[in-house]
């Protein structure tokens, strides 16, 4: 578009390929450096998946950054740009002129009626629960969901937690206390878990043949099949374990549920010394780490919008022109937890991703057409005059790649795995709020609190008023 645009005044090929590269190269680069921290902030995450997906896709935009300005100036000198028609430019330079008139009547209105809403929408994100479901990453209408919720309905789930018994060095096998610990151990997890089977040596001995004492029947396993023993035995490890299904109810249930477990355990501990007892299985594990999981993205949402804030900064060399940035930033990622919160979804580790990854993007449109900004306030002196001019430069392009973005991420919809779908809405979502905030909430903040002088902004270069006029 800016090729375009010099093209259409009268510049020469390779002028304007010199004077796109030469005017867009740092905030293209400031742009996918701020994209590269909100990936690169996953790095911080204790899961070694988050943070390979964070890395990746962090190196992943920085080469495609270098991969474009390598590229995109060589096609154009071969085949250079179709000047932009007189037409559209008008249309613009019109859009521009009566939004910017618009919004310096009621800027203030605009910036206290933004953050009354983004507010009271952060009062109801903060009442989002937590959540994860097996299930939820099945197509919708598959065959393997449809088992999955059977299973949960007739035998108490597929998902399968293991209770680790091991008993201290003078005991055996065939101890009655190690029975008696079993007996305990079922009992809990039977308490506990509206439909549950436990499996253990427990069991075994129980479908022995019967015998007026627990001792008599535990000196038969020294009988039975070593390969069926030792599904439920290590015996040179002195540890047991008990199995037990797990439904696929959510985290927000189970984690309870497990906690209760592990009191009732420790329980037992009490009065059987030198008997030791712990949870594990892969679904406790998962479970346990839906917590810290969401913990980390927090964590990476928060560390990538203080570095872009910094970064911003120390870009344009102004706090102010930095701070200003945060709020337009911050409303796309509040619409996206106020959505979740009015169709009664709760916090998941996609819905979590997608606030780090498009605060990322979002953040895109804010440096061009900041930066814009920045410049033509140098050389006006003048707030209205300099947002006029931005806006008639970068809103054609804004608008572009907001629909480019919701286009690519629109096509997830088609999917029927549920995760996936609830990502892609919430990140269509946060996008389109993004152009939101960027057209109507940043300009607002500027014409009221952006400096007035152009010497406070510090982001020189040639202005864009030449091409204008």
């Amino acid at each position: 578009l800016e090729m375009q645009r010099s093209s259409g005044i009268g510049c020469d090929r390779f002028e304007a390929v010199a004077g796109a590269v030469a005017t867009l190269f740092v905030p293209c680069g400031l742009s996918a450096l701020t994209t590269a921290i909100g990936f690169g902030s996953l790095a911080v995450a204790e899961v070694e998946s988050i943070r390979t997906f964070g890395l990746s896709c962090a190196l992943g935009t920085l080469i495609n950054f270098v991969a474009v300005m390598m590229t995109v100036p060589l096609l154009a000198l071969v085949r250079p740009a179709a000047p932009a028609a007189a037409r559209k430019t008008d249309r613009l330079a019109r859009w521009a002129r009566r939004h910017v008139a618009w919004l310096n009547r009621w800027h203030r209105w605009v910036v206290a009626g933004a953050a009354a809403v983004m507010l009271a929408m952060a009062v109801l994100a903060a009442q989002l629960n937590t959540e994860f479901r097996f299930s939820d990453t099945l197509p919708a209408r598959s065959g393997s969901r449809t088992v999955l919720q059977e299973l949960d309905r007739e035998f108490g789930g597929l998902m399968q937690a293991y209770v680790l018994v091991e008993w201290p060095a003078g005991a055996a096998m065939t101890s009655p206390s190690l029975y008696q610990v079993l007996h305990d151990v079922h009992g809990v997890l039977a308490r506990h878990l509206p439909i549950c089977y436990p499996l253990s040596l427990h069991s075994l001995v129980d479908a022995l043949p019967d015998s007026p004492s627990a001792a008599r029947r535990l000196s038969y396993l020294r009988y039975m099949d070593e390969g069926i023993v030792s599904q439920f035995v290590a015996s040179a490890q002195r540890m047991a374990v008990v199995a037990a299904n797990v439904p696929d109810a959510g985290a927000s249930r189970l984690q309870p549920v497990l906690a209760r477990i592990d009191v009732d355990l420790r329980e037992i501990e009490s009065r059987y010394p030198g008997f030791r007892l712990r949870m594990a299985g892969p679904s406790v594990m998962m479970l346990r780490s839906v917590r810290l999981m969401i913990d980390d993205l927090w964590r990476s949402l928060l560390l990538a919008t203080a570095v872009i804030l910094v970064v911003m900064a120390v870009t344009f060399r102004s706090v102010r022109l930095g701070a200003l940035c945060v709020l337009p930033n911050m409303f796309p990622l509040l619409c996206a937890a106020t959505y979740l919160y009015v169709v009664g979804k709760p916090l998941e580790i996609a819905s979590i991703m997608v606030f780090t990854i498009c605060l990322g993007i979002a953040v895109d449109d804010t440096i061009h057409l900041v930066f814009r900004f920045s410049r033509e306030l140098q050389v006006s002196g003048d707030v209205p005059t300099a947002l006029e001019i931005s806006l008639h430069r970068v809103g054609q392009a804004l608008f572009v790649t907001t629909v480019v973005l919701l286009t690519g991420y629109g096509t997830v919809l088609l999917s029927q795995m549920t995760v996936l779908v609830t990502f892609a809405v919430l990140a269509c979502l946060a996008i389109g709020a993004a152009l939101v905030g960027d057209l109507l909430i940043l300009p607002a903040l500027l014409l009221w609190l952006a400096p007035r002088e152009g010497s406070q902004t510090g982001a020189g270069g040639p202005s864009a008023r030449g091409a204008l006029m």
